[in-house]
């Protein structure tokens, strides 16, 4: 089949569901931006002064994004409310190309007046369900997660 547009479908039961745009600026350096008018700048991150992230630390950063979002929504179906939440991703890659991310590593924490229990089986849903971005690379890279919840480290 030729070129699809947004929201064509190309193949039985597989639709496109985004798009994004990529101009190229200088040297490795581009913008990136998708149907809802976000943008983004990307570089090369061996640049001596990057203008934005590399692609590989994008990665990292929608696997953060994409954990927040399911650890917010389930915590929300259950109305436990939390003070702050952040979420710190390393990703260790391969030493030769391709340099595809071998293991992810993230730290989840969590602080509030919450039950731990209930703030490590929604991040642990998360990242076995929920987290397209992180279920994307399950099968290349061994993704581990650590929760602390008010900075004690929780386990299953």
């Amino acid at each position: 089949m030729g070129k699809a547009g947004f929201g064509q479908k190309i193949k039985k039961n597989i639709f496109i569901a985004m798009q994004v745009n990529l101009t190229h600026k200088k040297e490795f350096h581009s913008s990136i931006s998708n149907g809802r008018g976000h943008n983004i700048s990307i570089d090369n991150n061996t640049d001596v002064n990057p203008k934005g992230p590399s692609p590989m630390e994008l990665v990292l950063m929608g696997v953060a994004g994409c954990s927040s979002i399911g650890i917010v929504r389930i915590l929300k179906q259950q109305k436990i409310y939390f003070d702050n939440l952040e979420i710190i991703v390393d990703g260790k890659t391969k030493n030769s190309h391709p340099k595809v991310f071998t293991e992810i590593h993230v730290k989840v924490y969590v602080s509030g007046d919450v039950d731990s229990k209930k703030i490590y089986r929604a991040v642990d849903l998360t990242f076995k369900k929920y987290c397209s971005v992180s279920l994307t690379f399950s099968e290349s890279a061994k993704i581990i997660y650590y929760v602390f919840v008010n900075n004690k480290q929780i386990f299953n």
